[in-house]
């Protein structure tokens, strides 16, 4: 949990010359956000039951394309998002017959999909989405390695007052790993194929 600990604070940190650049009011509807999240996560692979994680963090940049001529008043605004950074680290110990096997779980993605931000007034905002996330995910274990290309959806909604809010969203998809050792011999009875359900709690930035 320490190490979960430090990467987090480490995020945050990253993220503070950003706060202080930041106007005090979103009329102008500022398109661009940095989430900063605490990941859990419950991995299933064929065969075994289901795992959860101690806990992770994540980091997602991107932009919010709004489409102009599709909005409501000044209100509600519908647009793309595209999430163009999406790191996430998730960390389990499991037990296996009276022995500990120890995971990284190691993701790198980028996000795309429409949302909906409403803007009450210039200084709060809401939004939902749901997006498409590909994924190249990276499992360390223990005495073995997998790689694994996923296809993941996020789907959450968050509020903001000025350019700092919080959010929750669901992360949910299926993968099929593959010992590197077998790498550039692959046969497809060799790929494991894993269901992952989770969420993440985040800090959202945007400017």
């Amino acid at each position: 949990m320490k190490k979960i600990a430090f990467i987090f604070l480490g995020l945050i940190l990253t993220s503070i010359p950003l706060i202080n650049a930041q106007e005090t009011e979103i009329s102008k509807i500022n398109s661009k956000y940095i989430n900063i999240a605490f990941s859990a996560s419950s991995m299933k692979q064929a065969g075994n039951k289901s795992v959860k994680s101690k806990g992770g963090a994540s980091i997602t940049v991107g932009n919010t394309y709004f489409i102009k001529p599709v909005s409501v008043g000044n209100l509600l605004r519908f647009g793309i998002d595209a999430s163009w950074i999406d790191f996430n680290y998730d960390y389990y110990n499991v037990q296996y017959h009276n022995t500990s096997m120890v995971y990284d779980q190691i993701e790198a993605a980028v996000q795309f999909g429409p949302s909906l931000t409403l803007t009450p007034t210039d200084l709060v905002r809401s939004s939902v989405y749901f997006r498409y996330a590909p994924t190249l995910s990276l499992l360390l274990g223990n005495d073995n390695t997998e790689v694994a290309y996923g296809s993941y959806f996020v789907g959450g909604i968050n509020a903001s007052y000025k350019f700092l809010g919080i959010g929750v969203e669901s992360r949910f998809g299926t993968s099929k790993y593959l010992p590197l050792t077998l790498v550039g011999t692959i046969i497809e009875s060799d790929r494991i194929k894993t269901k992952l359900n989770g969420f993440r709690i985040y800090l959202t930035i945007n400017f």
